[in-house]
């Protein structure tokens, strides 16, 4: 194992959750502006 993960950070799941996470919230903000 040379792939250490060192926080929760280091996750893949994390990092592509994070992603969607953050483009759902830009969607969101766009319904408010209509």
């Amino acid at each position: 194992m040379s792939d250490r993960v060192y926080s929760h950070r280091d996750l893949i799941v994390y990092q592509k959750s994070f992603a969607a996470g953050k483009r759902i919230f830009e969607l969101s903000t766009s319904f408010l502006l209509v």
